[in-house]
């Protein structure tokens, strides 16, 4: 190998390496802490009022859980990744057909009513390239129900959209999982 080549591959190799260290620095650095501390709060922001809203109706005299419709509100709110949104609009396509598929419960209240109580958000955490939003629903944890359930958010289109859902009743399952079941034929 001539020496220029040598030298080039040499300079390239300790580039990278500088740029790899200082991306290390930076990771940990206040700059990148208060950066993540915005999107959080930005979050927090943009979904509190959101679900503040969804609690008020469905627990109040006029609007109850029956009459609550997360797929709508949640399209008409636009905070549904493209992903899930399918999901959605495929399982509510084959309850119209057939009355109850794979969706059974209100995604949103994680449950099949609700505890009068509104909806919470105990904390919002930046988890790889995404956030993870625990909501708390108020109502009573038991063995086997867990009111906490973790809104999984990633960007899409210049927002913090809801791309899946964790609950922890009787085990862990997540709403995408749940909705990627083979749904009935009719």
């Amino acid at each position: 190998m001539k020496s220029s080549t040598k030298k080039f591959f040499f300079t390239i190799s300790t580039c990278l390496n500088l740029a790899t260290l200082t991306l290390i620095c930076l990771a940990g650095s206040p700059a990148m802490t208060a950066a993540k501390d915005d999107v959080s709060q930005g979050i927090w922001r943009l979904y509190a009022p959101i679900l503040a809203e969804y609690s008020k109706y469905c627990t109040s005299e006029e609007g109850n859980l029956q009459s609550c419709d997360a797929v709508k509100f949640s399209l008409k709110k636009k905070i549904l990744s493209a992903d899930l949104k399918k999901l959605l609009l495929m399982d509510a396509e084959c309850a119209k057909r057939n009355g109850l598929c794979n969706l059974y419960f209100d995604f949103l209240i994680n449950g099949q009513d609700t505890c009068g109580k509104p909806l919470k958000i105990i904390s919002i955490k930046h988890l790889n390239n995404s956030y993870v939003m625990k909501v708390s629903n108020g109502c009573t944890a038991t063995n086997d129900y867990k009111p906490e359930y973790d809104f999984m958010l990633l960007p899409e289109h210049g927002q913090w959209v809801i791309d899946d859902i964790h609950y922890y009743n009787e085990g862990t399952f997540t709403l995408k999982k749940m909705l990627k079941q083979p749904l009935p034929k009719n």
